[in-house]
């Protein structure tokens, strides 16, 4: 009877060594595994932290009222990192402004280039109003005058329609985001963009 005891205890005592054993094998691969992605996020976040954007280059044609592209080169490219992710994450500053991603990516070659719309800072793409004139009513009966003025630092190279129709100005102490219209004039040797503004005025 002392032996069968006996015997159940050491069954029971191995049964459970066993299922020790098992255990320690499972966390043991379960801390393993733990430690390889920690090892691997830690090499991806390095590597990450090496992309960044080249010199930040200005197109020569502004496209609004203080609006102007730039492009940039990505630098440092993982191999482990896709790079439209890339370039989408990565931010770049501008004028000393932050921007967190590109508007556009393209892969040219083994090249990526971004490219940002820049709305602020762009002296050269600032154009102004200048030489305001009455040109007498639209028409008899209308109620609206006809104010023009001639659109100034304009660039040949300017996107020249667009840069008429983002300049606001003030027009007999009304502020107007645009023209109504812009129209280019040309005469010898030398073109211009006009504004046309036309006001509510009841002597017409």
């Amino acid at each position: 009877m002392r032996d069968n005891w006996d015997r159940e205890m050491q069954k029971e005592a191995r049964e459970r060594a066993r299922e020790r054993n098992e255990w320690e094998d499972e966390r043991r691969r379960w801390a393993d595994n733990v430690r390889r992605h920690q090892e691997e996020w830690e090499r991806w976040e390095k590597e990450r932290s090496q992309v960044r954007w080249g010199e930040p280059q200005g197109d020569e044609r502004c496209v609004a009222y203080d609006t102007r592209f730039y492009t940039a080169t990505l630098a440092n490219l993982p191999p482990s990192m896709h790079w439209m992710q890339a370039c989408m994450e990565t931010p770049i500053e501008i004028h000393g402004v932050r921007i967190d991603s590109p508007e556009s990516c393209e892969k040219k070659g083994s090249d990526v280039v971004g490219r940002w719309k820049v709305t602020s800072d762009e002296l050269a793409c600032r154009t102004y109003w200048e030489a305001f004139s009455d040109t007498g009513c639209v028409s008899n009966g209308s109620r609206k005058r006809r104010i023009e003025a001639r659109l100034e630092n304009l660039q040949p190279e300017d996107d020249w329609v667009e840069m008429c129709a983002t300049t606001s100005a003030e027009v007999r102490g009304t502020h107007y985001s645009s023209p109504t219209y812009c129209h280019p004039r040309s005469g010898w040797g030398w073109k211009a963009m006009m504004g046309i503004w036309e006001i509510e005025d009841e002597s017409c």
